[in-house]
Formats: C-alpha cells, structure tokens, sequence
C-alpha cells in the first residue's frame, strides 16, 4: 500500500476540475466554449501536479481522478455539438469560415503532447478514411515502384522520368496528408485556405488519395500504348516510320540510329514484355548486327506474339546457316498446303523464294519428296508465271532425277509459260532420253542450245550435254 501523503496541490486540481466538470454537466443544452476550455485546462492542471513526482499519489487520489475522467469522457457527444454549434454561429457572425477543434486551442496553450481530454473531437478519430487512405496510397506506391523499375531500366529517360515524377509527387503528398504530422499540417492549411469544412477533411483527403491511385493506375494500364509509341520512336530511329524501302535508301536523307533504335525497341519490351512488334524489329537488328542467336530468341518471340513474318525470316535466318530441317519447320508453320485452307491463298514472294531455295537443296542432297512437298506447294499457291516457271522447272528437274514419266508433262506446262527459256528444254531433252524418244531429246537439246544463257551455272552444264548428244547422233547419224 502506497502511503498517503497530503497534496495540496494536486488536492486543489482535482477540486478544480471537479468543480469544472459539474458546471458542464449541469450546462447541458446550455454546454458553451467556455465550459469546455475551463475542464480541459483543469484536466491539463491535474495532470501538471502529478507530473511534478515530488510525492507519491495516494491511492484515493488516483481513483478519484479515474472517476472524473470518466465522467469527462461520457460528456464527449455534448461537447462535440456544442463546439460544432459554436462554429456554426461564428460562421454566421462572419467570423473564421472553419470548425474549432480541441486541439487548435491545446496549440494556443502550448501543451507538449496531445492528450485523450483534448481528443474528444471526432474529427481527429476518423480513422475509416484515414485507412482507405492508407489503402490507396500502399497501392499507389507498389505501382509507382513498380513502373519506376521499367522505366529506370536500363537508365531513365525524358519519359521515363516525367511518368514517374508526377504520380509520385502526387502520392507522397497524398500519403504525407493521410499519414505523417507534418503533412496533415500542410494539407490542414490548404484545407483551411480553401474553406472547406473541417468535418470533411479527411474524407477530401481520402478523395485525394483515390484520384492519385486512380492516375497511377491509369498509367499503369497505359504501359503498353506508351511501349507502341517507343516502337514507334524506334522505327524513327531506324529510318524505317511510315517510308518505304525507295525513300529509306537516300530520297529522306535519313541516317539510322542503331544503338537508339535498339534501346527504344528494348525499352518497348521492358514496358510491355508481350509487344510482338519491338521483339521483331529487335530481331531485324540483330540480324543486321550477325548477332544471330539474339535475333532467333526475339522472332521466335515476335512469331507467338502473331508476326508472321517472323516465321520467314526465322526460317531464312536457319536456312542462311545451313541448318536446314529447321529453315523448313519454320517455313512450314507459316506455309501451309492449299487443302488446309478452304479459302486458298497466294503464297508471298519472300516465301516462294524461299520455298524453291529449299527446295533445290533437298534437289542437291538427293532428298526428293521433301523437294517435292514443296514445289507441289509453290505450284498450286502462285499465280505469278515467273515463279510459276521456275517452281515447275525445279518440279521436273526432281522428276527426272527419280526417270518419272512425270516430268515429261511438268516441263512441258513451264514451256508453255516460257518459250524462251533454255532450263525447261534441257530437262525435258533429258526426261525423253530416259523414255528412248531420241527424236524429242534432239529437238528439245536443239532449244535448250538456243536459249541457254552460259552465264547461269545449270544452263552452261546442260548446254556442254546437249553439245555432247547432238555430237553423238551426228556422229552415228
């Protein structure tokens, strides 16, 4: 048991603020400002003398001011409606167009700390939006943090920066108002100096807080059309916006940018992983570059993302580096025979191109129906007579090196799209000799002599067999 001691002092405060809390409680209705300041500076003077610790408190005292104090706190609602009353009437009288709070007048008396007898004020409770504030301001940084890392990437940029500044200057201030002292200082005099009413403050706060996240989120969202506009900035880099290949060459006297076309396009891929189209143009660089493993990673990626000219220049690009079955599986994926498509379509140039390069390789390395997979392909898919021709010619040429009778007719349509040419002639000299039509062999050795142009290789050999034949039958003729 704590001894008793007498305290005058302490005695006197309590008396104080006993006598002030009855004078509140007999108020009532009657409940003015007055009344109010004079039990919290009584609550403020109780507390002085127990902080003196010069003697001990005994335990009587204790309890009496545990019994007042609650009794303090049961008259919170009245001296909340009393001080919004006392607002309204100053707003009437002209006076300061905003609320008083029990803190503003602990600020004015200068008290170190804020304690519970002057928290009675709701205001300073709102804890359900200062926690959706809380809320919208976490998320807002996890995004902010999370958009500052793409754009950071691999070093900022004019952007870059300015993406990020804005929402995170707006979402500290949001944050400082929600969570930190002084920035609930700062925004309570921009509140105060646009007269808003006191009792809305938190919620404008939290209002604030929602349209900083609402605007990160946007930009958030919006990282993949900024991602398009870097691949844009890209292409202009690389001389390659909206211009065809005429006017790249010289006419716009443009010069391209390879590094700032490369870190545009990797910026593009940072922002939005899935932008099919800077992994493509990534790739073309690459390739340009001879960093070919680099471009085969990035058309493989662009080819998922439905670029489908990533299929051909994969398949070109293997098909440069001799690694054939995987030129034709790729070629494939983006070639497909006419019967699989209901609709029929031409095949493009580029892979008719490809297709007959292809095809000629299996032709030399004696692997014919891969050959003719493909030539039957191109066949059915153009309707272009050069292409046409040269896709028959390498068809009959496969024919005649398995002695099919096929050939015979295969050639015979390429002449028909082409008289002039030498290679359809000789091969088909060669398929009536494998039949015993000596006759034929000659007339077609004839114009296969005729037309052969010695400046392509296939010509001049066949030209030397066809000197060779009809040497041969002049002889025994």
């Amino acid at each position: 048991m704590i001894k008793t001691v007498d305290t005058p002092s302490l005695n006197w405060a309590i008396e104080e603020y006993e006598n002030a809390i009855k004078a509140l409680e007999t108020a009532d209705h009657g409940l003015s400002a007055q009344h109010i300041l004079k039990v919290l500076t009584a609550r403020d003077a109780v507390q002085a003398a127990i902080n003196q610790k010069k003697q001990p408190n005994s335990d009587a005292l204790i309890k009496r001011i545990k019994q007042l104090d609650t009794r303090l706190e049961n008259k919170a609602d009245s001296i909340n409606r009393a001080m919004k009353i006392a607002a309204r009437l100053e707003e009437k009288a002209d006076s300061i167009n905003r609320a008083i709070k029990l803190a503003d007048w602990q600020t004015i008396l200068n008290s170190p700390k804020k304690d519970w007898w002057w928290l009675l004020d709701p205001i300073t409770a709102n804890w359900l939006w200062r926690f959706l504030s809380l809320v919208f301001v976490t998320i807002s940084l996890s995004l902010i943090i999370d958009i500052s890392a793409k754009f950071f990437q691999g070093g900022p940029d004019t952007t870059g920066v300015f993406a990020v500044i804005v929402p995170s200057v707006l979402t500290l201030l949001a944050g400082g108002g929600a969570l930190t002292k002084p920035g609930q200082e700062g925004m309570e005099y921009i509140l105060t100096s646009l007269k808003f009413d006191r009792n809305s403050w938190d919620k404008l706060i939290c209002l604030f807080s929602a349209i900083v996240l609402a605007i990160v989120v946007f930009i958030w969202f919006s990282l993949p059309s900024v991602a398009n506009s870097y691949v844009h900035w890209g292409d202009q880099a690389y001389c390659q916006a909206e211009i065809n290949q005429d006017e790249r060459t010289g006419n716009n006297n443009c010069l391209p940018k390879i590094d700032k076309a490369e870190s545009r396009y990797q910026r593009a891929i940072i922002l939005n992983s899935g932008n099919a189209k800077a992994h493509y143009k990534l790739g073309k660089i690459y390739q340009e570059t001879e960093d070919f493993e680099q471009a085969i990673s990035h058309y493989k990626i662009a080819a998922k993302g439905g670029i489908d000219k990533a299929y051909y220049d994969l398949a070109n690009l293997y098909f440069d580096r001799h690694d054939y079955p995987q030129s034709d599986r790729w070629l494939r994926k983006v070639v497909k025979p006419l019967e699989s498509n209901k609709q029929g379509y031409e095949i493009t140039k580029q892979h008719l191109n490809l297709l007959q390069k292809l095809a000629r390789t299996y032709l030399e390395q004696k692997e014919y129906p891969q050959a003719i997979y493909w030539l039957t392909l191109g066949r059915d898919a153009t309707k272009d007579n050069e292409i046409r021709y040269n896709v028959l010619k390498l068809l009959g040429w496969v024919y005649v090196k398995q002695q099919r009778y096929d050939a015979i007719s295969i050639l015979q349509d390429a002449i028909k799209i082409d008289r002039e040419k030498a290679s359809a002639y000789c091969l088909l000299a060669q398929a009536w000799e494998q039949q015993g039509n000596s006759k034929e062999a000659k007339t077609n050795w004839e114009q296969c002599l005729a037309y052969s142009n010695q400046s392509d290789p296939d010509e001049d050999k066949w030209n030397v067999l066809a000197n060779q034949y009809l040497k041969h039958r002049g002889e025994q003729g």
